[in-house]
């Protein structure tokens, strides 16, 4: 995997769980997934992985299927949405 790969999946990740915590009415899961995207936090990773390849991080623009994701969610629910959470990232 790439440092730009590397750094999409964790800008995915955090960008995702904020968006399940929004959408999560039990206050001790949204906890937890506040807690999950502030340790995938993509400015702090991309200052990391910026190092890798000596350049500024690029800027992070959710793709299609994230954005889609994240409506289902939102309109959904966390629970009702699961199994396309649970697919991998792209």
């Amino acid at each position: 995997m790439t440092t730009v790969e590397r750094w999409w999946d964790e800008a995915s990740s955090a960008w995702l769980y904020r968006v399940v915590s929004g959408a999560e009415p039990d206050p001790r899961k949204k906890r937890l997934f506040v807690e999950l995207a502030d340790a995938a936090d993509a400015d702090r990773q991309a200052a990391i992985l910026a190092g890798d390849f000596g350049v500024s991080a690029p800027r992070f623009v959710p793709r299609l299927r994230l954005r889609v994701v994240a409506r289902l969610t939102r309109l959904l629910g966390p629970r009702a949405a699961r199994p396309p959470l649970a697919r991998p990232r792209g």
